[in-house]
């Protein structure tokens, strides 16, 4: 017991020191940030330094939110908690400091081509508008990490909001890698602020990513390649936008997919729940062959049925004191048909049709603590088992012994 104790610390304390490791390498980022702050004055900040000001303000929020994540972690295994709240009050003190005196040189000088914000998003100014006084709302920039099957969207996104713009190639190229991250910023690390970087940059990623044979394998995986689906409105929403997105992008690259309906609706609906299967036999149960469009339909309407019943749900819902309170209430008494040692029952299975549930003969009735009975044992053909009264249904005829 001793040595497992001693092997429990010595784990312990090699996490420890990975995290204290990692947030000294988050702490360093800080510090250069701080460092770059140092070098700047308002009063001489130019469009291009105003642009890249944002870009590591955004970045240098996501260190926070990074640092506070491995803090609470240390702080969970650590002993010594007293150093680790004052390192985290350095921190923190340093970071607002940072950020309000950036946000401090955000709000005092304007940048004479562009409107933006630290979220990254943009909104080319550059031509005078007549009605200046109307708040036009700021379009939020994709990001690009690297997967394959989004590549087509931001690109084609990008494109039309900064490509597209009247902007300067440097400043289209400091929002290209604010835009970027992971395996994507790689693509175009090594290139330095410049104004010719930017049509490289762009030229670099779209050969490194528009290879028309990954994109429609990588479409083609996700589509095929997918996990059960819950029977939820948010899993079915999700099925639904991914079979409109993976169809729409293999068009794009010239796949003819326009007789795919039934292969993809065959294979899909296997990765229903039962019900849902059942469901969709019983509304196709015709001679007539069904199109894609007819199982996007079930599906929103099977989403929107699900939605509708949660909205319905009792007051309590959200309020698990109250529904405790209610479970226990429910619970103190055994409602219902009397579940006697012979009865015959069928077991109540949630992803088979009653006629599959299995029948068997109650052998005996397990007593709670407070002397209600609510689980059953029950002889099956395939030996005995345990379940709970909520899912036994008693049949109207006594077993022959």
């Amino acid at each position: 017991m001793a040595s497992s104790d001693s092997d429990s610390s010595v784990i312990c304390d090699i996490k420890l020191k990975t995290l204290i490791k990692k947030r000294g390498v988050v702490k360093g980022k800080l510090t250069l940030f701080k460092k770059y702050l140092s070098k700047l004055t308002s009063a001489s900040l130019t469009a291009d330094q105003l642009i890249d000001l944002e870009l590591r303000t955004t970045r240098i929020i996501n260190v926070f939110k990074e640092f506070e994540i491995i803090q609470d972690k240390i702080e969970t295994l650590s002993e010594e908690l007293k150093d680790h709240l004052e390192e985290r009050e350095t921190f923190e003190n340093t970071y607002f400091e940072c950020v309000s005196l950036s946000k401090g040189y955000l709000a005092q000088v304007a940048s004479p081509g562009a409107s933006t914000s630290p979220e990254g998003q943009v909104r080319d100014v550059t031509e005078p508008r007549e009605h200046d006084s109307i708040k036009y709302p700021d379009i939020k920039l994709p990001t690009y990490n690297g997967q394959v099957t989004d590549w087509i969207e931001f690109r084609d996104t990008f494109d039309a909001l900064v490509n597209q713009t009247s902007l300067k190639p440097i400043q289209k190229f400091k929002y290209l890698k604010g835009c970027l991250t992971d395996s994507a910023l790689e693509v175009v690390s090594s290139l330095e602020f410049a104004e010719e970087s930017h049509a490289l940059a762009w030229q670099l990623l779209c050969e490194r990513y528009n290879n028309p044979k990954t994109l429609v394998y990588s479409h083609l995986r996700a589509l095929f390649n997918i996990d059960p689906v819950p029977n939820t409105a948010t899993a079915l929403r999700s099925l639904n936008d991914n079979i409109s997105k993976h169809l729409r992008i293999l068009r794009s690259v010239k796949v003819p997919t326009n007789d795919w309906d039934l292969l993809i609706i065959f294979f899909l609906t296997s990765k229903l729940d039962r019900i849902l299967q059942t469901k969709w036999e019983e509304k196709m149960n015709s001679r007539e062959l069904p199109n894609l469009q007819d199982f996007k339909s079930f599906l929103r309407s099977q989403a929107d049925l699900r939605e509708a019943v949660s909205q319905t749900e009792p007051a309590t819902r959200g309020l698990p004191a109250a529904r405790e309170a209610m479970e226990r209430t429910r619970w103190r008494s055994s409602k219902g048909p009397a579940l006697l040692e012979g009865t015959v029952v069928l077991v109540r299975e949630e992803r088979l049709p009653p006629c599959q549930w299995r029948l068997g003969r109650i052998v005996s009735c397990c007593q709670g603590r407070d002397g209600v009975a609510r689980v059953a044992e029950i002889q099956t053909a395939r030996g005995i088992i345990k379940r709970s009264f909520n899912n036994i249904c008693p049949l109207p005829i006594e077993a022959i012994n």
